[in-house]
């Protein structure tokens, strides 16, 4: 299977520049490496993100490594996709249009008019495109296959005794884009409902008028009679 690995972590640390130090010395001896490093103050104390990139086979020892430097984990996320469809497919057409690409060769090779020349070189031009974008999407997907990433954001221990909390944007604003997608969901249902039951709704109030018109005339055709 070919499967793209990657983590998000928060956690909150005794020393935010130790521990960041010591993530670089974790991907290092993964042979992995960092990918970007911060460290930001806030008041008197550091808070940091750290990105590191490490072979896919060591993601599970490495992303463990780095939770033992935690005073607190608040928040883990490990995603997994699966591209071995995506990656077979490409994989095919790639194979296709190199084919494709020794055939028009061979008919370049055979072409005497210049309309002729144009025409194949055109098609062969357009083939290679194919190829190369082929090409650049596989390796793209080698790479993500191969090393997974690891991005960890940091809190000083000193910053949740002072404050009492931990903030984590980014699970914040995850949190708020599903809220906001329930809630566009929940509008959505609730007006096919309402589309769909209006005809009813209609009908039901047609009824109701009819009703209350055959009341009305024959209250009027009562009181003449009567009068």
């Amino acid at each position: 299977r070919k499967v793209i690995k990657n983590a998000g972590v928060d956690m909150v640390v005794k020393d935010t520049e130790q521990t960041i130090e010591k993530i670089k010395n974790i991907a290092d001896g993964n042979s992995g490496f960092v990918g970007s490093a911060t460290v930001w103050e806030v008041g008197d104390e550091k808070r940091g993100n750290i990105s590191i990139r490490i072979p896919s086979d060591v993601f599970d020892i490495t992303l463990a490594s780095i939770k033992e430097l935690a005073v607190k984990v608040t928040r883990e996320d490990v995603n997994s996709r699966d591209v071995t469809e995506e990656f077979v497919d490409l994989q095919a057409q790639l194979k296709n249009y190199k084919a494709a690409e020794k055939q028009y060769l061979k008919v370049l090779n055979r072409a005497y008019t210049v309309e002729d020349i144009l025409k194949v070189r055109k098609e062969l031009d357009r083939v290679r495109g194919n190829i190369e974008r082929m090409q650049g999407r596989i390796n793209y997907l080698s790479r993500q296959i191969s090393m997974s990433t690891i991005s960890v954001t940091l809190t000083s221990e000193a910053d949740v005794k002072v404050f009492g909390i931990v903030w984590s944007p980014w699970l914040e604003i995850k949190a708020g884009v599903r809220d906001m997608f329930v809630g566009l969901t929940d509008f959505a249902n609730s007006l096919i409902a309402f589309v769909f039951k209006l005809p009813l709704l209609i009908l039901w109030l047609g009824v109701l008028a009819a009703v209350v018109w055959g009341a009305w005339k024959s209250v009027i055709i009562l009181k003449r009679r009567l009068f």
